[in-house]
């Protein structure tokens, strides 16, 4: 699993502090799996963490309405955008969770849509 290999790599630290803000709201469950460890909120993806040798990504699942916002954020796929972390010095935890809240709510919306 993805998640083994982000507990015992070089981003441990930081993916253990992202992962915690995250679970800090009681409506989001974490899922494992081999590629990445997802988030998901009313049955929608919300972001995904997986890390490397190199960098930390944050992918957010509803990250080209955040682009808008957060210049930041990087990808020009049709949905997901990245923040990636290339140090293991600890990012700005605040602005990290005010992304995660506004993706929580983006995944409420959309869920009450259908």
């Amino acid at each position: 699993m993805q998640f083994d290999k982000d507990m015992d790599g070089n981003f441990a630290e930081l993916f253990l502090s992202i992962r915690d803000l995250i679970l800090e709201n009681n409506e989001v469950s974490e899922k494992l799996n081999v590629h990445q460890t997802s988030y998901f909120v009313a049955g929608r993806s919300i972001c995904f963490l997986r890390s490397d040798a190199q960098k930390l990504v944050l992918a957010l699942s509803f990250g080209y309405k955040l682009a808008e916002e957060y210049d930041f954020i990087t990808g020009c796929g049709k949905i997901v955008r990245h923040w990636n972390f290339y140090t293991t010095e600890s990012p700005d935890l605040v602005l990290i969770k005010e992304l995660i809240a506004k993706s929580i709510m983006y995944a409420q919306e959309k869920s009450s849509h259908c």
